[in-house]
């Protein structure tokens, strides 16, 4: 299963859990052999780029089990630096049993910390989760995700979060001037010039790599690399949809 988080975007930033879990998918369940756990594998909720990763998942053991531990991690390699990237996170688990049931049953939440992947350009990624029994042995379910950047609001999203004081990756001098220049490549997409809003995308590109290179760079070099890989990725999604017809 393939399933991709928005890194901002609007109606698609989803801060909070969902309050019911969805159907469990069949197949790549995982059992234990001494103590059988079956683990559902987990599913993610888009989230904002610059607020939290989402995840909720399920599984089950046989009644009267008890669990020590779980665990999820995210990693991957970077697109931008190639090195490899993880991100652990804390899960908590509640017994959801029902009254009669065969077997124990457990739901899987957790949250990623704050602006966990703010430094993160668009790519493909593995979700771990990791549940570890009472007395059994840690089983691990796997689950590709890919990081996208939907749109310009998306990435005028993301140079206001880096500019901001609290993460100070771009001046704040220079939060406006690439703003601007994403307003007008918007305006292009809205009259359906796509071919000009790419090239105002380029000139975009060219405003942050002129600004984060030399000992007086106003935006961060990893910062400056990321929004460049963002919407390099986003001017190749433009094109693609037009050449469908969208």
């Amino acid at each position: 299963m393939n399933t991709s988080l928005k890194r901002a975007g609007g109606a698609m930033v989803a801060l909070a859990l969902a309050a019911v879990l969805a159907p469990r998918p069949t197949g790549a369940q995982t059992q234990d052999q001494t103590f059988p756990v079956t683990i559902s594998p987990s599913f993610v909720q888009p989230a904002g780029q610059f607020g939290t990763f989402n995840v909720f998942s399920s599984f089950d053991t046989p009644l009267g089990s008890s669990l020590l531990s779980t665990t999820g991690t995210i990693s991957g390699v970077d697109p931008v630096t190639g090195g490899f990237f993880q991100q652990e996170f804390p899960l908590t688990f509640t017994d959801i049993t029902q009254p009669g049931a065969e077997q124990q049953s457990f739901q899987i939440t957790g949250q990623s910390p704050q602006d966990a992947f703010l430094l993160l350009a668009p790519g493909t990624f593995n979700l771990a989760t990791t549940v570890t029994p009472t007395g059994g042995s840690p089983q691990t379910v796997n689950m590709p995700f890919q990081v996208q950047v939907p749109d310009i609001a998306s990435v005028q999203q993301i140079v206001s979060r880096m500019g901001a004081s609290d993460v100070g990756l771009i001046d704040r001098q220079q939060v406006g001037m690439l703003r601007a220049t994403l307003r007008v490549a918007q305006q292009a997409i809205d009259r359906g010039q796509v071919n000009l809003a790419c090239n105002l995308l380029n000139v975009f590109s060219n405003q942050v790599r002129v600004r984060s290179r030399g000992r007086h760079a106003t935006i961060d070099p990893q910062a400056g690399a990321v929004l460049r890989a963002d919407v390099q990725a986003l001017c190749s999604q433009l094109l693609a949809q037009q050449g469908r017809g969208f």
